[in-house]
């Protein structure tokens, strides 16, 4: 995680390995970030993350004391002589200060990361269903089903199937399985999304190639059902008799269950259990998962690219990772990345490391994302402040001004205090003939690789016209 902070905050440069720490300017960076996390969540005391930001507070308050306590070392250490015994202690303590600061680090990154989530960890929801390609698509996701199952039995995970509707080929229709198990929904919460397999399928006679998919959806069960607003009242149930696999008390009993939710439309049913009430049980289960998964898709946020909808359309160019058994290879189109020995991961035995490779590369790109949110409301503020001490003649050339501004030169792309200084000069120069010479002493400046001359130009002549 170290690593992935220090591309995140020092963009190139940063300290060596052996400080195993971003110091100063980038645990700086960091508290800046905390800090507006928590101003955005200020107003929201009553919402369920109020816990949360009450003990990302507290783990601020913690590492500015802890920055407080290192400065205070360093500058006991560079006062005590070279040779004297006392400059030992002082950096042993300077490295255990250092070593309580990483792990605080690590905890409010992981804060950061994931304090919007409701869902539990250790329990989840896995339906996979063929895409394009017919038999070969049911054949592969029956496939997907049995990889993932015996990698959670791998991880001595339990394993129940919900619902599984077979094929007269071998393959599978539509299959829901729960899944529960320590931190089980970490590794499977990367799988959702189309999954292209490439090869020779069984029915094929003349060894041509086919390319078939299969759609995985994954469903977090939230921690406590309770929380979601589902009203009985609201869900239709219909009984009707099993055609699975029972003996004839299937056929004889309606022991197979369907739950209609009225309001969202979302339809499940379970005919796997002999007994009427575990299939309702069951069922029940997965609804409040869909429903669940349902109301987060309709908080999603734009920037963030987990909350859309996993399964699309189920088209090939959708893929998220394509299993190549003719190359041996598999290659996740996220990550860039091929994996190799197909039949092992197939098999679920080498498919740990596609997954804490998507992990760690999720939490970087989460990272990144609210770095360039806080840096551009940064900007935006910063902007937002210059302009009130602008000597501008009215309010609606003030406004004006600040529209070209924004539609000329991005707001990421502003170096801090720079555009600001040389507007203000600009602006306070009195004169028409000053407006030509401002203008190519403030394109001048801003040439070194940020913005074309001939845009802030155009940007600055427009600005200039306001005031003629």
């Amino acid at each position: 995680m170290l690593f992935a902070l220090r591309r995140c905050f020092c963009k190139g440069s940063y300290l060596g390995i052996s400080e195993k720490i971003f110091f100063r300017e980038n645990t700086s960076r960091l508290c800046r970030l905390v800090d507006y996390v928590l101003s955005n969540h200020a107003n929201k005391k009553s919402t369920p993350n109020a816990a949360a930001m009450s003990a990302l507070q507290q783990m601020y308050r913690n590492i500015l004391q802890k920055e407080k306590s290192l400065s205070e070392l360093t500058q006991l250490i560079s006062d005590v002589r070279a040779d004297s015994p006392e400059k030992i202690d002082l950096e042993q303590q300077r490295a255990a200060e250092l070593e309580d600061l990483i792990d605080l680090e690590e905890k409010i990154i992981e804060h950061l990361l994931f304090q919007e989530y409701r869902d539990s960890e250790d329990e989840l929801l896995l339906e996979i269903a063929p895409g394009v390609g017919g038999t070969e698509a049911s054949l592969f996701a029956s496939e997907l089903l049995q990889m993932y199952c015996q990698f959670a039995e791998s991880k001595r995970w339990t394993v129940e199937i919900l619902h599984i509707g077979q094929c007269e080929k071998g393959g599978i229709r539509s299959a829901s399985v729960a899944i529960v198990g320590q931190g089980c929904l970490n590794f499977f919460q990367y799988e959702g999304g189309v999954h292209r397999v490439q090869r020779v399928p069984v029915t094929e006679r003349y060894g041509r190639v086919h390319t078939s998919t299969a759609t995985v959806t994954v469903l977090p069960v939230p921690r406590d059902s309770k929380t979601e607003d589902v009203n009985l009242k609201d869900i239709k149930v219909q009984t009707f008799r099993s055609s699975s696999k029972g003996g004839q008390n299937v056929n004889k009993i309606e022991s197979a269950v369907r739950l209609t939710h009225i309001p969202s439309g979302i339809q499940v049913e379970c005919q796997v259990e002999r007994s009427q009430e575990l299939n309702k049980k069951k069922a029940m289960q997965r609804l409040i998962a869909l429903i669940h998964e349902q109301n987060k898709q309709k908080l999603q946020s734009e920037v963030d690219r987990k909350r859309k909808l996993q399964v699309g359309t189920a088209a090939r160019s959708e893929k998220i990772r394509t299993y190549s058994f003719h190359d041996d290879r598999v290659t996740d189109h996220r990550l860039k990345k091929d994996f190799h020995r197909v039949t092992d991961i197939m098999q679920g035995i080498s498919l740990e490391p596609i997954l804490l490779a998507l992990r760690q590369f999720d939490r970087e790109d989460r990272l990144q994302i609210m770095i360039q949110m806080m840096e551009t409301n940064e900007k935006q503020r910063q902007l937002s402040n210059a302009l009130r001490h602008f000597s501008l003649p009215s309010f609606k050339r003030k406004r004006l001004l600040k529209a070209e501004l924004q539609k000329h030169i991005p707001l990421w792309q502003i170096p801090p205090g720079r555009l600001f200084c040389e507007c203000h000069a600009f602006l306070t120069l009195e004169g028409v003939g000053e407006v030509e010479n401002a203008s190519n002493k403030l394109g001048t400046c801003f040439t070194n690789g940020f913005w074309p001359h001939d845009s802030f130009m155009t940007a600055l002549w427009n600005i200039s016209a306001y005031f003629l």
